[in-house]
């Protein structure tokens, strides 16, 4: 029992009291994470929230909300209008969360407190945090994909290994989940950098990852042989569904893959030092994120014309390049992206520890 009670002791860290915590009153309501961030710990220039957006706008689930558009029947064209008509509609309110974030310095805690009261405001932030461990999944997931492309690069043979180890039934192969647990293993670190130190690697994202997509974007356009090919793919949805359906359920697919920043954006901006400018580049989110949705569409596209299959996911793509060291280089640039929109879209939502009073 002393063991036990020593490890909880360890483990159990109690919040340090807020501004706003009387003398011997506990430190459930106001504690220093939920307090204003000080203006010596605003250190995000306006260029680092427009990195954010071109940082965050570039991962493979972003380049899949077009793509398995196309993959299921939608002209490539329609495909990209409903991408843009999607962002737009998420911009503004996103743009409302920054503001209150980048102008009182409040985390998304403390600001659902106003709508949800000051209990029920655990209730918002149970809902977040489940949607942040749904997504911190389905990301890492697509990540352990562009870990088997490396893999694959430099040992062909992995895409046999063991492959009847796991039954139908799993829907996962053996290759699969140990790629998963090695992204998993590869992303952790990041997980305990502040969000001052993150704001770094994301210009370094700034600065690779469009240069990327532009090579990414080439291939496509030389392999297809031109915009003509690509985009005169007629409409041939084949489950049912009338096109209209077809575009406006892009249109939701697209606002569902930044809606939680609607919410939650002043978690980003409270850290910014010039409140307004930082503010005004959130204008950038439905422009980075339109183009990368822009070349998702043309990868998937160009997969058609070139292979002849519809591949909605850039990273199945991937695999059907020849050339290994490409093959090599893109997973590992495309496992690099998504550790940072993990980071970014999971992490940095829940970073406060006492966000409701209590350590996690």
């Amino acid at each position: 029992m002393d063991r036990l009670a020593d490890l909880r002791r360890r483990i159990i860290l109690h919040p340090e009291p807020g501004s706003f915590t009387a003398e011997g009153e506990s430190a459930r309501w106001s504690n220093k994470d939920l307090d204003p961030v000080p203006q010596e710990n605003k250190k995000w220039e306006w260029y680092h929230v427009g990195g954010f957006w071109i940082a965050e706008g570039f991962n493979v689930a972003q380049l899949e909300t077009p793509s398995s558009a196309v993959a299921l029947g939608l002209n490539p064209g329609l495909a990209i209008i409903a991408c843009l008509i999607g962002n737009l509609l998420v911009t503004l309110p996103t743009m409302s969360s920054g503001y209150i974030g980048s102008k009182f310095g409040l985390n998304f805690p403390v600001v659902s407190r106003a709508s949800f009261g000051m209990r029920g405001a655990y209730v918002a932030m149970v809902i977040r945090g489940v949607v942040c461990v749904i997504w911190m999944g389905v990301q890492s997931s697509v990540g352990g994909n562009a870990i088997r492309c490396m893999i694959e690069a430099i040992w062909p043979s992995f895409r046999h290994w063991n492959a009847d180890a796991l039954p139908a039934s799993a829907s996962i192969t053996a290759p699969d989940l140990l790629c998963f647990a090695i992204f998993w293993i590869v992303q952790f670190p990041f997980l305990f950098l502040s969000i001052n130190a993150l704001r770094w690697f994301f210009m370094i994202k700034v600065i690779i990852m469009p240069f990327f997509g532009v090579v990414l974007f080439t291939w496509a356009l030389t392999a297809a042989h031109g915009w003509g090919p690509l985009f005169s793919i007629p409409n041939n949805i084949t489950n049912g569904w009338t096109v209209g359906y077809a575009f406006c359920r892009t249109i939701t697919a697209s606002i569902s893959g930044n809606a939680t920043f609607a919410i939650n954006m002043g978690d980003i901006t409270r850290y910014a030092h010039d409140s307004r400018r930082a503010w005004q580049m959130q204008l950038l989110l439905p422009v980075c994120i339109t183009l990368t949705e822009v070349l998702g569409t043309v990868l998937a596209a160009s997969a058609q014309v070139v292979y002849g299959q519809v591949q909605w996911n850039p990273l199945q793509v991937v695999l059907l390049w020849d050339d290994r060291a490409a093959k090599f280089f893109a997973g590992f640039l495309f496992a690099f992206a998504n550790i940072l929109t993990n980071v970014a879209g999971e992490r940095l939502t829940m970073q406060p520890s006492d966000a409701v009073g209590r350590r996690r």
